[in-house]
């Protein structure tokens, strides 16, 4: 009985729990109003295209020059016109976008507010002037201007907006940059409308992907043609990369190859250092396939890693006389990319003949090989292939008619050895000498593997 009413109560103690934890999931669960990355529209002038309205026209264009996330963006080129996009925030919600500033005139004002009135505020420039390099992120704090941070120009950075109504009061709050929300809530002034206005304002700065709760983008190094999969008949054809989100304060660059599918033998590799490499860390690199030195047809798959170097100090000390350390990254061709390579001149993968092709070329008995023998050859088919690849690789090493040389001349060696043997055994009235030490070690070789098997089998070793 007093298990019963103990599971009684941990039945009951579980369903109050829920009850208390599933409003607080619920509230967490903002959803964006809209969301927009802008690759369905025309290039050209972003007023009328979706659900935008700009104030004048060719001030805020749809452009391919720089993206964040696809192939195109919206750039702003003028600071008294804005982009604007009606929508219900009546709910909780958060919404995120992506913003750039060429240089140091830039500013990008993002306002989710009621029409007419003061609402939520950041600005993407200073409320003064930027510096050449550097320019600073502001929020509006019910009519009060406040600096949050500085930021690098030429550069994408992300800003979340979320608001919601804690005890029926208006609040709202920002991360800029994944550097986590920022004041603990913003508590706005009552607003005599639920319908807010989007819109940002700048000149020469780009905005991009608008979306819901975002996370911090990945390192990643992308193959984008040719296609993957594709067959290469000639080398002489361009690959074409991507390489995303390189922070070159702690990245010095990055090394791509190509990986044989088989053996995992590695083409040759490229190298890409920072210097060379767009500054903002995102941007694409053109190679010609003829620098990776393919080895043998096949199918090769892309990697790439990236590489820095980092001091070497623990506990105030440097471990190393060089005073730092390299440091490498994991894979980071992320969605995997292949070519097929058959040019030819190259040799081609070792390949094991099929198991039925085989049997109806070489056996007239039975008209078809059983089950067993196609199962056991298609279990083994890997593993030759394998050791066959590799007999053809090691090919490429060794100079086989130095090898066959050195074979034979060291092949002629026993016959004059045993004629050596055969006149010393003279001396010891014709006892067979040799073979009597031959037949010695392979006793003792005999031996000794029969005691290292009997170590091995319970209750004999």
């Amino acid at each position: 009985m007093n298990y019963f009413i103990a599971l009684k109560w941990f039945l009951i103690s579980f369903l109050v729990i829920l009850g208390i934890t599933i409003p607080f999931f619920l509230v967490e669960a903002l959803t964006p109003p809209f969301t927009d990355d802008f690759e369905s529209y025309d290039l050209g002038d972003l007023n009328g295209q979706g659900d935008w309205t700009v104030d004048g026209a060719d001030k805020v264009m749809v452009v391919d020059e720089k993206s964040q996330g696809g192939a195109k963006s919206i750039k702003f080129l003028n600071t008294s016109y804005a982009a604007n996009r009606i929508f219900d925030v009546s709910t909780e919600g958060i919404i995120s976008f992506w913003i750039f500033a060429v240089d140091n005139t830039s500013r990008l004002r993002n306002t989710i507010t009621d029409i007419g009135n003061a609402g939520i505020q950041v600005s993407f420039g200073s409320q003064e002037s930027c510096g050449a390099e550097t320019c600073s992120f502001w929020y509006n704090d019910n009519w009060t201007w406040k600096e949050y941070g500085d930021f690098d120009i030429g550069k994408w950075y992300s800003v979340q907006i979320k608001w919601w109504t804690e005890a029926e009061i208006f609040k709202w709050d920002f991360n800029f940059n994944f550097e986590g929300w920022a004041t603990g809530g913003i508590t706005l002034s009552p607003l005599s409308s639920n319908v807010y206005q989007f819109y940002s304002n700048g000149i020469n700065s780009f905005l991009d992907t608008i979306s819901g709760e975002t996370t911090p983008p990945e390192l990643e190094i992308k193959g984008i043609s040719p296609d993957s999969g594709t067959t290469i008949t000639d080398l002489d054809t361009d690959l074409t990369i991507e390489y995303k989100e390189f922070d070159w304060e702690t990245y010095d660059g990055f090394f791509i190859n190509f990986r044989d599918s088989k053996l995992g033998i590695v083409a040759d590799s490229i190298q890409f250092l920072k210097e060379d490499l767009d500054p903002s860390g995102n941007g694409s690199e053109i190679i010609n396939l003829q620098d990776f030195n393919f080895d043998s047809n096949g199918q090769w798959y892309l990697t790439g890693l990236g590489f820095g170097t980092e001091l070497d100090i623990e506990g105030g000390m440097f471990l190393t006389t060089r005073g730092y350390i390299d440091f490498w990254t994991d894979e980071l061709v992320k969605t995997p990319y292949y070519l097929i390579i058959n040019v030819e001149g190259l040799p081609s993968p070792y390949t094991f003949t099929d198991p039925s092709d085989w049997y109806s070329a070489n056996v007239e008995r039975f008209d078809t090989p059983t089950i067993l023998f196609t199962s056991f050859v298609n279990l083994l088919s890997p593993i030759f292939e394998k050791v066959g690849d590799f007999g053809i690789r090691t090919q490429n090493i060794f100079d086989l008619n130095e090898a066959y040389d050195r074979g034979f001349a060291l092949g002629e060696i026993f016959p004059l050895i045993n004629a050596y043997i055969k006149k010393i055994e003279s001396f010891f009235g014709g006892f067979p000498l040799a073979s009597f030490f031959i037949y010695l070690i392979l006793v003792m070789l005999a031996i000794f593997i029969i005691r290292s098997v009997l170590k091995f089998i319970p209750f004999f070793g």
